[in-house]
């Protein structure tokens, strides 16, 4: 039997096309979110981005998930592929759906894939050598149909597919090479006309490096692919030099590994990340910063800008961004999401990151119900002079009470701070501990300034709060808020106030103003079942 007969699994696999876009207001489009390259700035995906579908554009579903949003520009067209299923677990609900647009706002469906006794799980979408799009996939079977596993000769639970389209509406029938049975093959990236592809579970739980020029036929090129056989998730991407980088999220204890390999990629080298959490030049290990964050690379994408530069995104205790500099293994986060909760997608287009996203948008529901698109234009490469210029603008601020501090220390930073040659490359090596120390500076003053707004905010609500009638019930709470806000006022105006000092009274002030909101629910409640008895009462 040829090895790499492709079989079509016609029997399990269903496609819609377009036609099935249900109608919904079209949503406004979501402003350019500029990042400055200095500091780490606290993004949301829901204040900052634009709701592009919900559960109203899912027609015979009430309650499911829709997660896994991976985004991409194919033939000056958006597609944004997600999961549909009714639990976050291998279920058979599963199924996939892509939609598209021609300018970001308004989307349609181009294609469900359904697949019966099947779940398709986490569609990721690239561009082929030949100008296809493509799906990639794998479907956990579930019950009966499954595959024949006579040509493999092995028992297993999944299969990796791919989807072909030439137009984006016209949709092949699932590829299920022989090769990619009892495994996930994750996610795949083109480099000069081959496609590479980490599989994991099953047969490889230890991975294999694949590689295709097609997107149907694949064959191993590294197995045992894995530093010391452990790992699932690895998102591949390729310096401006050729030279092949992982991003691998662990199997057990650990944050992440880094590895890379020149061509024609045989040899990895593997190293434990290096992270730079709050982009000032202190730089911590993978291990420590996922210990304190409770975090791990999960649901990850390296993706190399046009200018050369190579940024990773992860998603797992939140949506963080990095720079990435692979021959240290250093990643320096520039961007945080801190309200998303699932694996994002991210494109470069016209000087703009694209960021996709799901998220809860009910209070206390289980399920992610709303996809999302968020724009960041693409922070400029940091040099000397730059940072100069930050430093400049950041002073510029008038600051008056909390916040004085952090500005004469930038300002006692920048006078020391030699300036910029025409170098970028000098500026990188002969100044690095003087670019950290102002960084931290800029960083500081920027978080101060974010601070200085919360407290701000947080005593307009607390004087809010107390302006509430609670008569009786809820009382004590309100009395709690209201005590809130002499120490608030107090870390605002003192000049010395730290910023831990901030960060502390903005969380007493939440715990309080969590209390008064829970009060005012069981008051409402209380007030709801008395309107209930009350006619009762009344007949008897």
């Amino acid at each position: 039997m040829v090895r790499w007969l492709i079989f079509t699994l016609l029997s399990g696999c269903v496609l819609s096309g377009v036609g099935q876009a249900q109608s919904a207001a079209k949503p406004s489009g979501a402003p350019v979110v500029e990042l400055d390259g200095v500091g780490m700035r606290f993004l949301s995906i829901v204040n900052d981005g634009q709701l592009i579908w919900d559960l109203s554009r899912i027609p015979d579903r009430e309650n499911t998930n829709l997660e896994f949003p991976y985004i991409i520009r194919f033939k000056d067209s958006w597609y944004c592929a997600f999961r549909e299923g009714d639990r976050h677990g291998n279920d058979p609900s599963g199924r996939a759906r892509v939609i598209t647009s021609s300018d970001g706002e308004t989307w349609e469906t181009a294609v469900l894939l359904e697949w019966q006794g099947g779940d398709i799980r986490d569609p990721r979408l690239s561009v082929t050598p030949d100008g296809q799009l493509m799906i990639n996939s794998s479907v956990y079977f579930i019950g009966e149909p499954k595959p024949d596993p006579a040509p493999w000769e092995q028992p297993g639970k999944r299969q990796s597919v791919t989807w072909l389209s030439e137009d984006g509406v016209t949709w092949s029938e699932a590829y299920a090479c022989p090769t990619g049975f009892d495994t996930w093959r994750w996610d795949v990236v083109w480099q000069d006309g081959v496609g590479y592809s980490a599989g994991y579970a099953g047969k490889d739980v230890q991975g294999t490096l694949y590689h295709t020029t097609d997107g149907r036929t694949w064959e191993p090129l590294v197995e045992n692919f894995f530093p010391d056989g452990r790992g699932t998730e690895a998102a591949l991407g390729f310096g401006a030099d050729g030279t092949a980088c992982c991003l691998l999220r662990p199997r057990g204890a650990g944050y992440g590994m880094f590895g890379a390999a020149r061509p024609p990629y045989l040899e990895w080298q593997w190293q434990s990340m290096q992270i730079d959490a709050a982009n000032n030049g202190e730089v911590e290990t993978g291990e420590a910063f996922g210990r304190r964050t409770d975090s791990i690379v999960g649901g990850q994408k390296l993706l190399l800008l046009e200018d050369g530069r190579m940024i990773a995104i992860t998603a797992k205790g939140g949506v963080d961004l990095f720079w990435v500099e692979p021959h240290k293994a250093l990643f320096t986060r520039f961007a945080r999401l801190s309200d998303s909760t699932t694996y994002p997608g991210l494109v470069e287009h016209n000087g703009e990151l694209w960021l996709t996203n799901s998220q809860r948008m009910e209070q206390g529901r289980g399920i992610k119900s709303g996809i999302y698109l968020l724009r960041l234009k693409v922070p400029p490469r940091e040099t000397l002079t730059s940072l100069r210029e930050t430093a400049a603008k950041s002073l510029a601020v008038g600051i008056d009470g909390f916040g004085q501090r952090y500005q004469a220390e930038l300002r006692e930073a920048l006078e020391t701070t030699p300036a910029g040659t025409e170098s970028e490359r000098a500026d990188t090596e002969r100044q690095w501990s003087v670019r950290a120390r102002l960084r931290k500076a800029i960083g500081d003053l920027q978080e101060a300034l974010a601070l200085r707004q919360k407290l701000e905010q947080a005593i307009a609500a607390a004087e809010s709060c107390g302006r509430e009638s609670l008569a009786g019930f809820g009382q004590n709470y309100q009395e709690q808020v209201q005590k809130q806000i002499p120490s608030l006022r107090a870390v605002l105006a003192e000049n010395q106030a730290g910023i831990s000092d901030a960060q502390a009274a903005l969380a007493a002030f939440d715990d309080a103003r969590a209390g008064w909101e829970q009060s005012r629910r069981m008051r409402a409640r209380a007030e709801s079942a008395l309107e209930r008895i009350a006619p009762l009462l009344h007949r008897w």
